[in-house]
């Protein structure tokens, strides 16, 4: 009983937390720097990413593994790439595909 108390109370803080540095972001039109595989990826202010990352932690986990064994000389397409997280999971995987990104929306692009 004690432990689902104590989680209960953490997630509550979390989103608290998140809730009010999210506001701050956007107030002040602050950039989001997260860390995927070692590369640093610069997302707006109010791009949610971050959260996805620490609420669903297998988020984005099934492409690179699906991809895990391809080899040289085939191609994956990613269409509505948004940031380029899933691309750099993918990349971290397997680099032997050749990669390409396409995203329509100017402002992620």
């Amino acid at each position: 009983m004690f432990k689902y108390l104590f989680n209960k109370i953490k997630k509550i803080l979390f989103y608290k937390t998140y809730l009010v540095k999210r506001r701050i972001g956007l107030i002040f039109n602050i950039n989001q720097n997260i860390k995927i595989g070692g590369k640093k990826i610069i997302l707006p202010p109010g791009h949610l990413l971050s959260l996805y990352n620490v609420t669903h932690r297998k988020y984005d986990a099934f492409l690179p593994m699906v991809i895990k064994n391809i080899k040289y000389n085939e191609s994956i397409i990613d269409v509505g790439a948004n940031v380029g997280d899933t691309l750099l999971r993918c990349i971290n995987a397997n680099n032997k595909p050749n990669y390409y990104s396409i995203e329509a929306d100017k402002y992620f692009f």
